[in-house]
């Protein structure tokens, strides 16, 4: 989204358009810090903040360029904008957000009741099947971590990649600025 935002910013073929084209490299460079930022880190906020400020400048832009010309083209480019800043809300979301409790304890008593079921089981058949239990308590366990892991991606082997915003950065780097249609006659 904040690719298509930057390409879209510069084919809007307004001055403010390359105002708005050069914020997004700054806001992909603050969302890929986000992703990185470890646990607990103080500049988590300052970043959410930041990326409240660009958002205010984007748009200010933005709607200077709307208001004096609302076309499909300058639509098209406040609907990338809109997408961007909604992608960034969502993926903050995902990462802020932790696995609620009942959930927990909701895996916990099915692996509980799971378990005394196979246990009760085994013992109507008077069967010892030792590996098997440890092989189960193990796969429950293993699938417990995965998911307390996947919940927080801060502090987990489970990390987001910030190689999409490498990439897109990358894209804008190589870039080359586009003509106007006079200057190409």
């Amino acid at each position: 989204a904040i690719g298509t935002a930057y390409f879209r910013a510069e084919g809007v073929g307004h001055p403010l358009g390359r105002e708005i084209a050069d914020l997004p490299k700054q806001y992909g460079n603050l969302r890929r810090d986000f992703v990185k930022a470890p646990r607990g880190s103080p500049t988590i906020e300052d970043m959410n903040e930041r990326t409240v400020v660009l958002q205010s400048q984007i748009w200010d832009r933005l709607s200077a360029i709307v208001r004096e010309r609302p076309d499909d083209v300058t639509s098209s480019l406040m609907q990338s904008l809109n997408d961007t800043f909604d992608a960034s809300t969502a993926e903050r979301f995902a990462i802020e957000t932790k696995i609620p409790p009942q959930l927990f304890q909701l895996m916990i008593g099915m692996i509980f009741i799971s378990m005394a079921a196979f246990g009760y089981q085994l013992g109507l058949n008077g069967h010892e099947l030792r590996v098997l239990l440890v092989l189960l308590v193990a796969v429950w366990t293993a699938v417990l971590v995965v998911i307390i892991d996947m919940s927080a991606p801060r502090i987990g082997t489970t990390r987001t990649s910030s190689t999409v915003y490498d990439w897109m950065l990358d894209g804008m780097k190589g870039g080359r600025p586009i003509s106007s249609p006079s200057a190409s006659r």
